[in-house]
């Protein structure tokens, strides 16, 4: 990962997993963690794996993004590593 990635574990968790459609949200109190559509992100599975993933659709604090990997092993809680 490059060093100006944005490492907001902690302000964006995923809210719901549904095959390769991932919703993820960011926390109410994070201002700074601005969502954008195509911006790929990070999903961080409980064992610590990294799956990449492009924001499709962005609502407020929520979007949705399409996981390009097997999902198994998300969970909802797990974190989000934004990229720009």
């Amino acid at each position: 990962m490059s060093s100006d990635t944005r490492s907001n574990e902690r302000n964006v968790t995923i809210r719901a997993v549904s095959g390769d459609i991932v919703t993820i949200e960011v926390a109410q109190s994070d201002e700074n963690s601005a969502l954008m559509k195509n911006e790929v992100v990070f999903l961080v599975a409980g064992s610590g794996e990294k799956l990449e993933a492009e924001v499709l659709k962005v609502l407020g604090r929520i979007a949705v993004v399409q996981v390009f990997e097997d999902t198994r092993g998300l969970a909802v809680g797990d974190s989000v590593i934004l990229t720009s």
